[in-house]
């Protein structure tokens, strides 16, 4: 079994060494992420596992196919990076890692929470200043507020728990209702959990229904002042809204980990270089935002989590010609 890993960072090299050796695979890797300008590296490869940055389109997923790719193997949970539909038609079998760490995720979503809380930003940007002053650093506790989480899979089940332990009350929406997060947050039509929320934490997957959720029409339906935390998908918000609104004073503050478009400069050093994405800019320039670089799920077990799950998908395929991670639809 020939496997082309795309994407392939420093981090995980020993994770994949270890892994294909556990396995018997044979590796061949590059930096590059998969690509039309790349695809031909998995000529005469099984598989190709690649990272949640690589983009597969219809000609790329016939570009692996013709190669003799037969199985895709995703290190993320995210498929939105993937034309399932186009992948599946050519005979390539596709599989994720839905849970590589939960908690990796729901504890970065806290601590940006806590950023806009606190006043994160400003108070680093002061003490490097030597300006030691709290005038204006008055913040607010979470048990004071009420959080709605939009989302309680996996990791929106792990960040209700984690914010359940702070107090306060918890407000839930999700298509399919967890018992466990009912014990500790009321599950409330999307429209309530938005007019009644202080706190919106979105941990959803981005779906065709998911898409753009948040815009001018549904942040009218929030209280004024409302903090947004986006640890999940850019997709999810209509920027040039959320902008409007963090600029009108409607929405009070913002937390995100990822953004729309942000493909060309995320995780990448941009230093000297021209960002063609104007909302980001201004976003960045707002003392009310705080902004991660999609690292959210970046914790030392995600990333074994996610190399060796992804390469255990591959062996279940190989061996038994199906998989529990199996993608089947988008």
């Amino acid at each position: 079994m020939n496997v082309m890993i795309y994407g392939l960072r420093e981090d995980e090299t020993a994770y994949a060494r270890a892994y294909g050796e556990k396995f018997g695979f044979t590796l061949h890797s590059s930096h590059e992420i998969l690509k039309e300008s790349t695809a031909h590296l998995a000529k005469g490869c099984d598989a190709a596992m690649i990272s949640v940055s690589c983009s597969v389109n219809a000609k790329v997923a016939k570009m692996l196919r013709d190669g003799g790719v037969r199985y895709l193997l995703t290190r993320s949970a995210g498929i939105d990076h993937m034309d399932v539909d186009s992948i599946l038609s050519l005979g390539i079998q596709i599989a994720n890692v839905p849970a590589y760490s939960p908690n990796a995720v729901s504890e970065h979503t806290v601590m940006m929470t806590l950023e806009l809380l606190r006043h994160g930003l400003e108070q680093q940007r002061r003490i490097r200043a030597h300006d030691f002053s709290i005038e204006g650093m008055c913040g607010r506790e979470i048990h004071n507020l009420t959080t709605g989480i939009v989302g309680t899979g996996r990791i929106g089940g792990a960040a209700v728990e984690n914010f359940h332990g702070f107090g306060g009350k918890l407000l839930a929406y999700d298509l399919y209702p967890s018992e466990k997060v009912s014990k500790m947050a009321t599950y409330l039509p999307l429209e309530e959990v938005y007019r009644q929320s202080d706190i919106l934490v979105f941990l959803c997957p981005l779906t065709p229904q998911t898409y753009h959720m948040v815009d001018q029409k549904t942040l009218s339906k929030m209280k004024d002042g409302v903090l947004l935390v986006n640890t999940s998908r850019g997709g999810l918000f209509e920027w040039n809204d959320v902008l409007q609104g963090l600029e009108s004073g409607k929405v009070g503050g913002l937390a995100f980990d990822v953004i729309e478009g942000e493909r060309p400069f995320v995780r990448k050093d941009m230093s000297g270089q021209r960002i063609d994405h104007p909302q980001f800019l201004r976003l960045l320039e707002l003392p009310n935002v705080v902004y991660t670089t999609h690292v959210a799920f970046y914790t030392d077990e995600a990333v074994e989590n996610m190399v060796g799950i992804a390469f255990e998908n591959l062996y279940h395929f190989y061996t038994e010609g199906k998989c529990s991670n199996s993608v089947l639809h988008p």
